[in-house]
């Protein structure tokens, strides 16, 4: 009898263990795979679901603004 109850609590635990990996999976995924769909849509059917600007928000954190883009990469006058 004791033997059952111990094995039914670690069942339990594995179960809410398991919930709880399920539950931080879906939390980060899934806003991930939205974001994915509607790039996907917006370059497929060259549509504007959501502005450049709201779009630079969502991936700050890939890109900085501090990187060096198109407009820091001139070409500076040579000395030959």
């Amino acid at each position: 009898m004791i033997i059952i109850m111990l094995e039914q609590c670690g069942v339990m635990e594995t179960t809410l263990m398991l919930l709880i990996v399920v539950a931080v999976f879906l939390v980060v995924e899934f806003p991930l795979a939205i974001l994915f769909v509607i790039l996907i849509v917006q370059n497929t059917f060259q549509v504007e679901l959501i502005k450049t600007h709201f779009m630079n928000l969502w991936t700050r954190g890939v890109t900085s603004r501090n990187n060096a883009g198109p407009s820091s990469c001139r070409v500076k006058d040579k000395i030959v």
